[in-house]
Formats: structure tokens, sequence, C-alpha cells
């Protein structure tokens, strides 16, 4: 099966590097999102796709990235089920995209064509571990990145983790939080930071206080 795939893909390269580059910048990146295994070709809605965009750190205006799959949909690239999730509409379009292309490289356009803002560029200085580098500049860092994208949520995980080890633990529990639930793939990483929290603090008492 997987030869007679490779075959087909061989087969109709140019046809695909053509339709490659048709496509925008952000159609790139929304179809490469949409082909990651971890949607196992099952599709994604538009909340996950907002999610991928949120945890890679590059600002797309919600308005256009909602409304890009629709549009896709019409041009018989996607196709939409009943549940309002998207997915390729040729399979094998989905699998030359994710052997050909890169996340790096569908996000790399998007920052050089200066249609995405870089906002992993700020939290770049304190990716190292944060005993090695002040608390001061993680802080300055992650605040800057999440003014470029308010919904990055990898910056808001390594917000949180600081907050943390600065005892400062009612605002890393809400960036945890924060990253639970809009954090796509980042949720477990939250869900262990909110483990770490200190059981004095967490989780809250039922009146909305906290237990002592």
């Amino acid at each position: 099966m997987e030869a007679a795939i490779d075959n087909a893909v061989s087969a109709g390269q140019s046809a695909l590097e053509w339709f490659w580059d048709e496509v925008s910048l952000i159609e790139r990146f929304t179809l490469y999102t949409l082909g990651q295994p971890e949607f196992n070709g099952q599709g994604a809605s538009l909340d996950q796709l907002i999610a991928q965009r949120n945890a890679r750190g590059v600002q797309i205006p919600d308005f256009e990235l909602r409304s890009l799959p629709d549009q896709l949909v019409d041009r018989e690239v996607l196709k939409r089920d009943l549940e309002e999730h998207y997915r390729f509409a040729v399979e094998l379009v989905r699998r030359w995209i994710i052997r050909t292309h890169s996340l790096e490289e569908v996000t790399g356009e998007l920052i050089r064509s200066g249609v995405a803002e870089p906002a992993k560029d700020f939290s770049k200085p304190v990716w190292r571990p944060i005993e090695r580098t002040s608390f001061e500049l993680a802080l300055d860092n992650f605040s800057k990145a999440l003014s470029i994208n308010p919904n990055y949520v990898e910056a808001r995980l390594w917000l949180a983790r600081t907050r943390l080890k600065q005892d400062n633990l009612l605002d890393a529990i809400d960036e945890f939080t924060y990253v639970e639930r809009f954090g796509g793939q980042l949720a477990r990483e939250a869900r262990l930071g909110l483990a770490d929290a200190p059981g004095p603090v967490w989780p809250p008492t039922r009146s909305g206080g906290t237990s002592n």
C-alpha cells in the first residue's frame, strides 16, 4: 500500500508542486496543520486549527483563519463533514504535503512575509532552563511575546512555570489553567504544572477561595 502511494506521489509530483505554488502562505499553514498525524486523516475543527495557530506562536487574525477552510472546500481542496470537521478531499495531497514540507518552512514563510509576527522570537532568549537566566528577563520576554500574540499558549506555559518558581502561585495557576483549556497538545504539560503547585493553594475551595 505504501509503495503504491509513493508511486502515485512521484507520478503526480509536478502537479502537486504547481498546486502548492498556487495556494497562499496562510493556506499552506492551514493545510500543513490539517495534515498532522495527530488528526489521523480525520480532520479538525476550526477551534482545533486556532489552537494549533496559538501553539505555533504565529499571529494570523481569527477572521482570516476561520474563513479559509470554507474557501478551500469551495475549491475542492478540503471537504467538510456534518460535525464541521475539515479534512483533505484527496488523501494523497495530505501525504505529499507532510512528506515534502515542514512546520519550520510554513511558519518561516509566514513570518518572513510579514503576514504573521514572530512572537516566539521574544521567548528564544529564555527557552533554556529558567534557572540559568533571571526571572525578570524571562517575564519580560514572555510578556513581549504575549503582547504580539495573546493566545500564544507556549509562552503562557513558560510564564506559568516562571511564576511557579517565583512562588507566585495564584498567577501560575491562572496561566496553567488557561493552557490546560486552550493549549491543545500542551494541555498535558499544564496539568503536570498544576500537579506541581503546592497543595494548600491547589485546588481552590468550592467557595472560590483557597484552602488552608
